[in-house]
């Protein structure tokens, strides 16, 4: 639990991590979360974020890997609420899950239209969830792919089997 900001850098590793709240290995508010050269496996939150979880800040994964992670609401993997950015980059979100919500890996939410999620030469795979955005769900915000980047295996419940956009364009 953080006021502010975190980074985890240099081969840093989180593992099982469990929570009944929010963000089941981080929980970041009013701050940002940055994740270089570092793992987060096998974590859960009973809530939302299954590993990471933001409420008005950014989140930066960047040659990362967040494995075996579940939410029992939104984003199995990331969560960010009222947050303004969310980028990928080299990294792999493998294997999550949101047991009753939206974005089976990542969920990302903005106060305005002007949130922006950015996936850059990254793998999504294995994720699911029980609504919307099997992989991705994004409300209020513009997505990005970037060259080399792959989504594969994502199912949902109801719409966006991989993607489930709101209020943005997707390029």
């Amino acid at each position: 639990n953080v006021w502010g900001s975190l980074t985890l850098d240099d081969g840093s590793r989180i593992v099982g991590s469990r929570a009944t709240g929010l963000g089941g290995a981080v929980f970041i508010a009013s701050g940002s979360v940055r994740v270089v050269d570092s793992q987060i496996l096998n974590s859960r939150s009973e809530s939302q974020g299954g590993a990471l979880y933001t409420l008005g800040g950014s989140v930066v994964l960047v040659n990362s890997a967040v494995v075996n992670s579940t939410s029992g609401d939104a984003g199995g993997a990331v969560a960010s609420f009222g947050g303004s950015v969310a980028l990928i980059a080299g990294s792999l979100l493998s294997h999550s899950r949101s047991e009753s919500g939206q974005g089976g890996a990542v969920y990302l939410q903005s106060r305005s239209l002007s949130g922006r999620f950015t996936l850059d030469g990254s793998t999504i795979e294995d994720s699911q969830c029980t609504e919307d955005g099997g992989a991705l769900y994004v409300r209020g915000g513009d997505v990005i792919f970037g060259g080399g980047s792959r989504i594969s295996n994502s199912r949902a419940g109801t719409v966006g089997g991989t993607l489930s956009i709101w209020g943005g364009t997707v390029t």
